[in-house]
C-alpha cells in the first residue's frame, strides 16, 4: 500500500519538500528554546515567543483563507517560501555580526508567524489535490512519518549546530531549507479543481467560511484541535525545556536525546493508523488516541515525588530514562490522532473551501497557543510541577467529552462506509 506511492511523482516532490522544510523548522524551535532560556532562564520568555508566533494567525485567518481559496496555493506556498527564505538568510547576517537579543527573536518570530498565516492553509490544502479520496489515511500517514523523521533528526543537528556555531547558523539552515521547497514545489503537478462560479465578493467568501461552523461536527472537531494547543501542547513544548534544562540542570544533547526518542513514537503509525482504522471510524479512532495522551501526561505527576525529583537533578542519564518514554508514548498517540483528525477533516470539508477552513482552524490554533503559553509559561514559573500537569490533563478530559458529544451525520457515515 505504502510503496504505491513512490510512483506518484507530484507526492514525492512534495513529501521531500515537506521533510526538509521540517527540518530546518524543527531545528529553529529547538534552538530558540535554548536561546531565550540562556538569555532570560525563563519559562515565560520563550512562551512569549511562542504566543507571538501564533498572534499574525489569529487576525489574518479569515483574510488569508479567502485569499488561498481564490488564488492559485501552489504559486502562494512558492512566493511565501521565497519570503521566509529571504527573511531568515537576512536575520542570520544580522545574527553573525551582532547578538540577536530578546526582541530580534520577536521580530523575526512574528514576520515568519505573518507568512504561516497564508502559508501553511495553502500547503495543508494541496494533498487533497495530488491524491484521491480514498488515498488520503495513507497519504497522511506517509506524511506524518517523513515529518518525524525530520524531527528524529532535527533536535541532534540543532543542538551541535546550536553549541559549535551559534543561533545565526541555524537561521541560515532553516532559509536554505525553504529554497529547496521552491525547487521541489516549481515541479508538481495538481488536479484541476471543480471550478465553483460565484458573484459573491471578498467579505461574502469570509462570511461563508464562518458559515461552516453551523455544522456540529465541523465545530467540535475545531475546537477540539484549539483545546490541543490550549491545553495539552504547551506541557511539552514550553514544559519539557524547562523541567530539562533549568530544573533538573540537564545537558543540551540530553535535551536533543529526549526530542529525538519522542520524535520516534510517530513512526508507530504506519502499524497503528491501519490498525485502528481497521476497527474504528475517525471520531471513535480520535477517542482512543486521546486516552493514550491523558495516560502519557498524568505520569509527569510522578516528578512531585521528593525521592525521583533528586534521583534525576543533575542526572542526564536518569533524565533521558524518565522524559524520553513519557514523550515516546505522547507522540505515537499525538501522531496516529493526528492521521485521523487531518483525514477527517479532507473528507468533510468540500475541496473549494479548504483554505478558509483551514485558516480558520489555524487561527483557532493559534488562540490556543496564545493563550497556552502564557497559562503555561506562568504556571511554570511557580515551580509547582502539580498545576501544569493537572491543567493538561484536565484538557485531554475536555477534548474526549467534547468528542463524545457528537456523532457522525447520516451523509458523513455514508461517505466514510463508502
Amino acid at each position: 500500500m505504502y510503496f504505491r506511492f513512490l510512483k506518484n511523482k507530484d507526492f514525492i516532490l512534495y513529501i521531500i519538500g515537506s521533510t526538509v522544510t521540517f527540518i530546518g523548522d524543527e531545528m529553529l524551535i529547538f534552538s530558540l528554546a535554548l536561546y531565550m532560556l540562556k538569555l532570560t532562564g525563563l519559562a515565560s520568555t520563550y512562551a512569549t515567543v511562542v504566543a507571538i508566533g501564533a498572534l499574525p494567525p489569529l487576525i489574518l485567518g479569515p483574510i488569508a483563507g479567502s485569499i488561498v481559496d481564490i488564488f492559485n496555493k501552489k504559486m502562494i506556498v512558492i512566493g511565501l517560501d521565497l519570503l521566509r527564505g529571504i527573511l531568515l538568510i537576512t536575520m542570520a547576517l544580522k545574527t553573525l555580526l551582532w547578538q540577536a537579543s530578546v526582541v530580534d527573536i520577536y521580530v523575526i518570530v512574528l514576520a515568519i508567524a505573518v507568512c504561516d498565516s497564508f502559508y501553511i492553509p495553502a500547503h495543508a490544502s494541496i494533498i487533497p489535490s495530488i491524491l484521491e479520496d480514498n488515498e488520503l489515511n495513507t497519504g497522511n500517514t506517509v506524511n506524518s512519518i517523513t515529518t518525524q523523521v525530520s524531527m528524529i533528526i532535527a533536535p541532534t543537528i540543532a543542538a551541535l549546530t546550536y553549541g559549535l556555531f551559534g543561533i545565526w547558523l541555524i537561521f541560515l539552515i532553516d532559509a536554505i531549507t525553504f529554497l529547496i521547497v521552491v525547487v521541489s514545489m516549481i515541479f508538481v503537478k495538481l488536479k484541476p479543481g471543480v471550478k465553483i462560479k460565484s458573484k459573491s465578493g471578498f467579505l461574502s467568501k469570509i462570511i461563508e467560511g464562518f458559515k461552516m461552523y453551523k455544522d456540529k461536527e465541523i465545530l467540535s472537531i475545531s475546537l477540539n484541535g484549539m483545546f490541543t494547543h490550549m491545553l495539552v501542547l504547551p506541557i511539552f513544548i514550553i514544559g519539557f525545556p524547562y523541567l530539562i534544562k533549568d530544573v533538573f540542570e540537564g545537558a543540551d544533547l540530553t535535551f536533543a536525546a529526549v526530542q529525538t526518542v519522542g520524535s520516534l513514537g510517530p513512526l508507530l503509525t504506519i502499524i497503528t493508523v491501519p490498525l485502528v482504522g481497521k476497527f474504528y471510524k475517525e471520531l471513535k479512532a480520535l477517542n482512543l488516541c486521546m486516552v493514550g495522551m491523558l495516560l502519557s501526561i498524568a505520569t509527569i505527576f510522578l516528578l512531585r515525588n521528593t525521592a525521583l525529583f533528586t534521583v534525576l537533578k543533575g542526572n542526564n542519564t536518569w533524565i533521558l530514562a524518565f522524559f524520553a518514554p513519557v514523550i515516546f508514548l505522547f507522540e505515537a498517540c499525538l501522531s496516529t490522532y493526528l492521521v485521523f483528525y487531518t483525514s477527517f477533516n479532507q473528507r468533510k470539508v468540500d475541496p473549494q473551501l479548504l483554505g478558509r477552513f483551514y485558516s480558520l482552524l489555524i487561527m483557532l490554533f493559534g488562540l490556543g497557543r496564545i493563550i497556552g503559553s502564557k497559562l503555561y509559561g506562568a504556571l511554570f514559573d511557580l515551580n509547582i510541577i502539580f498545576y501544569p500537569v493537572m491543567a493538561a490533563c484536565i484538557g485531554i478530559v475536555f477534548k474526549l467529552l467534547l468528542n463524545l458529544m457528537i456523532t457522525p451525520n447520516k451523509s458523513l457515515a455514508r461517505a466514510l462506509k463508502e
